[in-house]
């Protein structure tokens, strides 16, 4: 969503550049709370252009009041006044998340102790809470109070609208902020002081305030000013971090989370499951932290026509994949590659199959069984990556958008982002899956193994990982 403008400055001293309203209000118990020059002092003006122009509203007691308010309203684009019998234009919003502006107070009420002002927002759907035929109009209501960070000189605000509060709902049901903005559109942005007596509803632990205590040539004044426009904007979301999914080996079984860790691997020679006879298989671990390593060999004496062997990392305290119910896992967050350091034997770089795969096994559990049987199934992603090492272990960050969804669990999700958005990751496994064992292409590349460059007499396939897993921005 982009930036909405509600007003971008003043034209004169009662229209905004776009042609809404501006006005501005003040009384306290000292007049009967309206204005009149005696004993209070009020009084606004304007001036300046564009995005220097400026309003401002004054009002002054010449001894403490008990009760006082004193605002600023601006309208929509066009809006000259909020109708009492029908709908009101507005802005509405459609994503945004702040409220955007820039403000000064007089030091004397900055200095009071009770110098927080409110934020009003009139919403432009009518509503009639009127009965027996007699017509109430009402809009909804929503405040912010907000602490001033200035002091003596104009600052910009961005208000979220999270916190807003809904303080005059029409006996609509509406209650959030949030469903009131959904609803409705605004209408007029108010900047309030209101103090004591007349102070506004607690919102968020703050009530709004007034100069009460703290002189000025024989006043109290309490003073709003305005400077620019008034906007709805989009706050940046929060930088994603790196996720650590493992941060290396602590034993043969286990990362140093407790996530299990093990590896699989077979052929046709040996019936797809790698028994030691004809092939050989075997994995082991070593080092400690980020040299730690985990590595997976098979061999087979005479070059197979489909072989696999896999590596597989498994979540922080995840020791296997449930067949039951959802698995934990890391569920990620604007990150968008998945980092790991790889290595492999020169014998399987050399053949020309060198392609692995990366798999990503996400925890969320589907039953894509039928007639009352529960057959588990886990979305599953696969990226095909072209090993750059060369016999030394070398780092990788695979790009999410590399990855391809090749088991959906009849969910309807497509696509690789949606998965992620969906579920958390549960495991992460490599893969060399070749000949009639590879994986499904993915990105135009497929999965292999080594099948031609024979070492000691034997076809070797080995994968190594080194340190940790993680996801990164």
């Amino acid at each position: 969503p982009a930036p909405l403008v509600f007003s971008s400055g003043f034209a004169s001293a009662t229209r905004t550049a776009e042609g809404g309203a501006v006005f501005s209000y003040s009384g306290s118990d000292q007049d009967n709370w309206s204005c009149s020059g005696d004993p209070a002092r009020c009084g606004s003006g304007a001036g300046g252009n564009g995005a220097t122009s400026f309003y401002y509203a004054y009002y002054q007691t010449p001894t403490p009041a008990t009760g006082l308010y004193n605002g600023i309203s601006v309208l929509a684009p066009g809006v000259t006044a909020i109708s009492p019998t029908g709908n009101t234009p507005g802005v509405q919003l459609s994503g945004q998340t702040t409220v955007n502006f820039t403000f000064n107070n007089n030091p004397e009420w900055q200095a009071s102790g009770t110098n927080n002002f409110g934020v009003l927002l009139t919403l432009g759907k009518f509503y009639d809470i009127g009965s027996g035929g007699t017509v109430t109009p009402c809009n909804l209501k929503l405040l912010a109070v907000v602490t001033p960070t200035n002091n003596g000189a104009a600052t910009s605000y961005a208000v979220p609208l999270s916190a807003f509060s809904v303080i005059q709902s029409c006996n609509s049901g509406i209650g959030t902020a949030g469903a009131a903005l959904a609803a409705s559109p605004v209408s007029e942005v108010a900047f309030q002081a209101a103090g004591g007596s007349a102070a506004l509803p607690a919102v968020g632990g703050k009530t709004t305030g007034a100069n009460f205590t703290v002189a000025a040539n024989g006043v109290y004044p309490t003073t709003l000013a305005l400077t620019g426009g008034v906007t709805f904007g989009v706050s940046a979301p929060p930088a994603a971090q790196p996720l650590d999914f493992s941060t290396g080996f602590a034993s043969a079984t286990r990362t140093a989370e407790g996530g299990a860790v093990f590896s699989y691997s077979g052929s046709n020679q040996d019936n797809w499951s790698c028994s030691g006879d004809p092939a050989r298989c075997g994995s082991g671990a070593g080092g400690n932290g980020a040299t730690s390593f985990y590595y997976a060999y098979y061999q087979t004496p005479t070059p197979a026509t489909g072989l696999y062997n896999g590596i597989s990392v498994l979540a922080p305290g995840v020791t296997a994949i449930s067949a039951t119910a959802n698995t934990p896992g890391v569920q990620l967050s604007g990150q968008t590659t998945v980092n790991f350091t790889f290595n492999n034997n020169p014998e399987w770089q050399a053949s020309g199959t060198n392609n692995f795969g990366v798999l990503l096994t996400l925890g969320k559990f589907y039953d894509i069984g039928s007639g009352g049987t529960v057959t588990p199934c886990n979305l599953k992603l696969l990226a095909v990556v072209t090993p750059t090492n060369n016999g030394a272990a070398t780092s990788y960050a695979v790009p999410l958008s590399a990855f391809s969804v090749i088991q959906s669990c009849n969910s309807g999700i497509g696509t690789a982002g949606a998965a992620l958005a969906a579920s958390p990751v549960s495991e992460v496994a490599f893969q060399a899956a070749g000949g009639s064992a590879a994986l499904p292409a993915v990105g135009g590349k497929t999965t292999g193994a080594n099948f031609t460059v024979a070492a000691n007499g034997v076809y070797p396939t080995t994968l190594a990982l080194t340190g940790g897993i993680s996801f990164r921005p």
